[in-house]
């Protein structure tokens, strides 16, 4: 059964309609986060759009949609993404 944070993930993906590589990177960082239990009373847009943007970063392709277009997408503010983005760094950099 798909997590709420994964269906918006999907949801997301079906929009931004990333390259393979970058939608597998995504959903292997929000596995990361659940598994850390970072994902408790938190924003699932902002959490869904942080994988995305630290998913395109991590592939670093010149075509990738901006962090801004990405945030506006999952319906959530740049601010949660960094946010959330930099929870997963620290979740990420821990293993």
């Amino acid at each position: 059964m798909l997590t709420d944070v994964e269906t918006v993930l999907i949801q997301l993906c079906f929009e931004a309609n990333p390259p393979d590589a970058v939608a597998t990177e995504a959903f292997a960082c929000l596995e990361a986060l659940e598994d850390a239990g970072k994902t408790i009373n938190r924003s699932r847009a902002g959490i869904a759009a942080a994988c995305l943007v630290y998913a395109y970063d991590l592939v670093n392709l010149a075509s990738a949609p901006t962090h801004e277009e990405i945030a506006a997408m999952a319906g959530t503010t740049l601010m949660t993404t960094y946010t959330r983005r930099d929870e997963l760094e620290t979740v990420l950099e821990a293993e």
